[in-house]
């Protein structure tokens, strides 16, 4: 007897409920994943930042406070302006559950700047 293997677009070890699928990946991101750590002078923690998995998807937001407040993205190669004195920034988790993107591209680093 033969046994095929499928991909069900969840991670293992995470079963649902007998007669429910299980978690998705894309609900699976780990917080590490972004670090997150102050880095260099202007730089602080993120006010606040808040994983909601309530959707289809996890999505993370990333909220920056200060006097001309922004979000540098993987080391500066992008910039979210604030707007007065909150930059925010919302991540979602992808499919296999490795990455948060942000319009389709990783995210990896990401610095609270003001």
């Amino acid at each position: 007897i033969a046994c095929a293997a499928t991909s069900s677009g969840t991670k293992p070890g995470t079963p649902g409920t007998p007669g429910t699928p299980g978690t998705p990946a894309c609900k699976t991101c780990a917080a590490n994943l972004i670090n997150t750590t102050p880095m260099g002078v202007g730089s602080k923690d993120f006010q606040n930042d808040a994983i909601d998995t309530t959707g289809a998807c996890a999505t993370r937001t990333l909220t920056c406070v200060g006097m001309n407040a922004n979000i540098e993205i993987n080391n500066g190669a992008g910039v979210i302006p604030g707007v007065g004195m909150t930059a925010t920034m919302t991540v979602t988790c992808n499919a296999a559950g490795t990455a948060w993107e942000l319009m389709g591209f990783p995210v990896t680093r990401a610095l609270c700047a003001s």
